[in-house]
């Protein structure tokens, strides 16, 4: 599943697929072995939230236990069959009443498997001897189709597919030709003069064709399934009995179809079917697919008793986890300010294939200050990750960590932290950060883990750098290569390192302390600022004493040579490594950057 960019959304798609990635345009180009999109800059992330479609509760045997006020309540939702094999999967998600929207017409993309599309008109062909009379009656060799009239206002097109012969009822191993035909508002099969099957579409359908004039349905066809779109999901029909074979069960508004993989958008939201195939050439549709995991009730989550993350487990009232009633749940400790964990945002999502709930929660221990945590929870499992931001201080600092803006992306997930503290802004529990974050969380099948974070501050954005680049960095500073040093830092940064330190006479220079060979740097950060106006700190280092630009990243460096005591870490007052030397860099938003200057707190 996708988010699509909320300008790419209320102009419709243009998707293409080419090799192994279906390309939409800038703002969204899906590679379809992983689901993830290739766009990564914060501007394809503004998008219009989907709002949770109801569904029923979930069952209390499978990791849920619904919660009515009165009693615990059970329910089953109706299994969703799907395609065999995605690599990405559709989520039934949705937007605010995606059923009263206009749908979007798709763009036009090529038929697969045994057929192409051509339009029927008034005269027959040896190619396609369908034809319409005046009165909208189909032919075929010009005798007149029974049970099937067509060619009202819309265009009629038809595809000639493959089914098997039969004698006695029994299937031969060999076929005859017969002709899928539609016009958005009926679709049906025929054999010579005789209708096979016909099925009456649901009324929006025929705008989800894309079918014009000159521009054939957004069908696929080929002898084991006919595949398309309704208002409601996507149906793949037997060509010879017209009977459904699978379902995907998502409102749509748009979609696009080509080979084996399909885009459905719904809103703002995209979602990726791709079909196993026996090559990269098979056009082959999938006849059946296996029954999903039964829909998570988005609604029910807010009424249950949860596992929930750590940082939320003073709210658990018992041994079994927490107990939500309209998205609260409060310890019962007597004589002390409930400890509370609060429901902000509750979407779908889809992770292994199966539909999961994504849901932001506030934990508070008790009084006025809560901070942000993401639960992912499935049917069957009960809690199946988190991904806590306060604990592990991965983002930066911030007074208050809150979480906005989450969007399930297939099984990544994006979100945006706000308020967080840079060089140079005040530092206090009520001071708002100038810098905000937007965070790439990926499941890698047993957890959630961050890959990627992107800064926004006034100045523009930044990616804090790989580590190993420092590094070499590091390294190329310490060689005295001034020829292989000069990439990473100014001119005016490199002959400093040159000057010497100590009384008169001393080898030691701003390079040897600073940059001896063999140290190793640890990780890198985004200042924040110090305690005192003008200064700086940073995870695992000392306060720096000077002013620093907004935006500066500092890199811890450390060594277990002997030789190089003031490179040790040393130990604070929570047991926690601190480092006395670090590099101060600034980097934009690809990760590139450069050593604008050290510290160390050390003489």
């Amino acid at each position: 599943m996708h988010q699509v960019p909320t300008a790419a959304a209320a102009s419709g798609l243009d998707c293409q697929v080419s090799q192994d990635v279906l390309d939409c345009g800038e703002l969204l180009r899906v590679d379809l072995g992983t689901g993830v999109n290739q766009v990564t800059t914060p501007a394809a992330w503004e998008v219009t939230s989907p709002q949770p479609q109801a569904s029923p509760a979930a069952t209390a045997d499978q990791g849920l236990t619904t919660n009515t006020g009165e009693g615990t309540a059970e329910g089953a939702s109706p299994a969703t069959t799907r395609p065999t094999a995605p690599a990405a999967q559709v989520s039934a998600s949705g937007t605010p009443d995606p059923r009263a929207s206009s749908a979007t017409t798709a763009p036009t993309a090529p038929a697969t498997g045994t057929g192409a599309w051509t339009r029927v008109t008034g005269s027959a062909t040896t190619e396609v001897p369908l034809a319409l009379d005046d009165e909208g009656g189909l032919t075929v060799d010009g005798e007149a189709v029974s049970g099937l009239s067509l060619g009202g206002e819309r265009p009629v097109w038809a595809a000639p597919v493959e089914v098997p012969r039969r004698l006695a009822g029994m299937r031969l191993p060999v076929t005859r030709e017969v002709w899928v035909v539609g016009d958005g508002e009926q679709l049906a099969v025929v054999d010579g003069p005789e209708t096979l099957w016909v099925r009456d579409l649901p009324e929006g359908t025929a705008d989800l064709t894309g079918a014009t004039d000159s521009a054939p349905p957004e069908w696929l066809v080929d002898s084991g399934a006919v595949v398309l779109a309704e208002p409601e999901g996507i149906i793949a029909l037997d060509p010879e009995t017209g009977t459904t074979l699978w379902t995907v069960t998502t409102p749509v508004t748009s979609w696009a179809a080509s080979d084996g993989t399909i885009v459905v958008v719904s809103g703002a939201t995209a979602s990726v079917l791709s079909f196993e195939t026996t090559s990269p050439s098979s056009t082959a549709l999938p006849t059946s697919g296996p029954d999903s995991e039964e829909a998570l009730d988005l609604e029910a989550i807010r009424n249950a008793t949860l596992e929930v993350p750590e940082l939320c487990m003073p709210a658990a009232s018992q041994e079994g986890g927490a107990t939500f009633v309209d998205g609260v749940a409060s310890s019962t400790e007597a004589g002390v300010v409930p400890a509370t964990a609060t429901m902000k945002e509750v979407i779908p999502g889809v992770f292994d294939s199966r539909p999961v709930a994504v849901v932001v929660m506030s934990c508070s221990g008790g009084g006025n200050t809560g901070f942000d945590v993401l639960a992912v929870y499935s049917q069957a499992d009960g809690l199946l990750g988190e991904l806590d931001l306060v604990t592990s201080g991965d983002v930066g600092t911030t007074p208050n960590l809150l979480i906005e803006e989450v969007h399930a992306v297939g099984e990544t997930i994006t979100l945006t932290v706000p308020s967080i503290q840079v060089a140079g802004d005040d530092s206090c529990q009520a001071c708002e950060g100038s810098a905000s974050a937007t965070v790439t969380a990926r499941w890698d099948g047993e957890s959630l883990g961050i890959v990627d974070v992107v800064y926004s501050l006034p100045s523009g954005s930044l990616r804090i750098p790989a580590t190993e680049d420092v590094q070499a960095a590091y390294d190329a500073i310490a060689s005295g290569e001034a020829e292989e040093a000069e990439q990473y830092m100014s001119p005016e940064l490199a002959a400093e390192l040159d000057v010497t330190l100590g009384a008169q006479g001393s080898t030691d220079t701003v390079r040897s302390l600073q940059f001896p060979e063999g140290g190793s740097v640890v990780s890198c950060a985004l200042a924040a600022p110090g305690l005192d106006t003008g200064t700086y700190s940073a995870p695992g280092v000392e306060s720096g004493t000077e002013a620093l630009d907004p935006g500066a990243v500092i890199c811890p460096v450390t060594s277990d040579d002997p030789a190089l005591p003031w490179l040790a870490p040393q130990q604070d007052q929570y047991g926690n490594d601190s480092y006395l030397s670090w590099l101060i860099l600034e980097a934009d938003e690809s990760g590139d950057f450069r050593v604008t200057g050290f510290g160390r707190a050390f003489g």
